[in-house]
């Protein structure tokens, strides 16, 4: 499958004891096996969690971690983009927060209580991934992880991002 998108910033956001950390890899190309760019954020405390609003402590380490990334052209989040039917997620704030300009993927590894993220299952494993969407259509989406790199469950470069955040 082809795609418009040559700057494809894949992101994750760690909380630890004493900071909080997001990072993202820069890829050129979906079926990308390394990243062109790393990029790391760290702060002090998170914001506390408040449930069911979530994105209140993963939105601003994400939006400075963006911030000085000076384009892209599409976002995957560790999380979700939409949480139910009209319901939005982090991912959604996340998008709106870059103007409506850039799409956003959301790949969790947990469904959501009625949710309608798109189960999407790799290589063979039993359990899925949870995919939504916001400014690119969710079947588009689901092709785009699926053709990550990796024959695993979680796609290589996802895996990586997730370890960098936590160093």
């Amino acid at each position: 499958m082809a795609s418009d998108f040559c700057k494809i910033i894949l992101t994750d956001v760690y909380y630890g004891e004493s900071q909080v950390s997001a990072a993202g890899l820069l890829i050129d190309k979906w079926e990308a096996s390394t990243a062109c760019q790393e990029f790391l954020y760290r702060a002090g405390q998170a914001e506390q969690y408040v449930p069911g609003e979530f994105y209140l402590r993963e939105l601003p380490p994400l939006l400075q971690l963006l911030s000085p990334i000076p384009s892209f052209d599409c976002v995957v989040v560790d999380a979700h983009v939409w949480l139910q039917k009209d319901r939005p997620g982090c991912g959604y704030y996340l998008w709106k927060s870059l103007n409506k300009k850039v799409p956003v993927i959301g790949v969790a590894k947990n469904a959501f209580h009625l949710g309608i993220a798109k189960p999407l299952f790799r290589g063979t494993s039993r359990k899925p991934l949870y995919v939504s969407s916001v400014g690119i259509e969710v079947e588009t989406a689901v092709a785009h992880i699926a053709q990550m790199h990796g024959s695993y469950r979680i796609p290589t470069l996802l895996k990586q991002v997730d370890h960098l955040s936590r160093k």
